[in-house]
């Protein structure tokens, strides 16, 4: 039998996939149906490489606790489902699962608190590693932004921003951990959407 796809060569489902299924239905078909370019910005490959020295240099950022796991593939099926996620940090000692964050905006503890990506990391590490993980925090590291300017024809126009960590970060917390409630209610989410794009694949490969 002829492994489920929900697109060209994607046999799985991820947060981002689900989500972005969820904003625009048309978005998902061009990137995973067509194949189209990832969105990919200054904003996202600087959020990536500040992930890559999190998880690679010991002495940025020393102070972080990084005795857990770090930037882990994990993977899953939920009733017939593929899932996969990459898991910026788990702590099964507590236990924990830790997201990384870069941004100008403040995170707040309310902004934690309704983030679902940390709801869906939960349900994936639970199946990986057989026990619940309801203690979830993002990691909010600041970032500054300095518009760089550039002179053409004699006129001085701005260009891309330059990036940088101000260097103030916080750990935010969610107030509750996630509920078997919520758990339950990501499972049905999942599966309702997987189950909408898995027949809507059907259906681009038929026309």
């Amino acid at each position: 039998m002829p492994p489920i796809m929900y697109g060209l060569n994607k046999p799985y489902l991820s947060w981002s996939a689900l989500s972005l299924w969820q904003q625009s239905q048309a978005r998902y078909r061009k990137q995973y149906y067509e194949k189209s370019p990832r969105f990919n910005n200054i904003y996202t490959r600087f959020g990536k490489k500040i992930h890559d020295r999190l998880e690679k240099d010991p002495t940025f950022l020393p102070d972080i606790d990084r005795v857990g796991l770090r930037e882990q593939s994990i993977e899953g099926v939920l009733e017939g489902v593929p899932l996969k996620g990459f898991v910026d940090y788990i702590d099964l000692r507590i236990p924990l699962i830790r997201d990384y964050k870069t941004s100008k905006k403040q995170w707040t503890v309310a902004d934690v608190a309704k983030n679902k990506q940390l709801v869906f990391y939960s349900v994936l590490v639970e199946q990986e590693f057989g026990i619940p993980v309801d203690e979830v925090d993002i990691l909010w590291l600041e970032t500054k932004e300095k518009a760089k300017e550039e002179k053409i024809g004699g006129v001085t126009i701005n260009t891309t921003p330059e990036l940088n960590l101000s260097g103030h970060y916080e750990i935010i917390k969610r107030p509750e951990p996630v509920s078997a409630l919520e758990k339950e209610e990501m499972k049905e989410w999942i599966i309702t959407n997987a189950q909408a794009i898995l027949e809507d694949y059907k259906s681009y490969l038929a026309s």
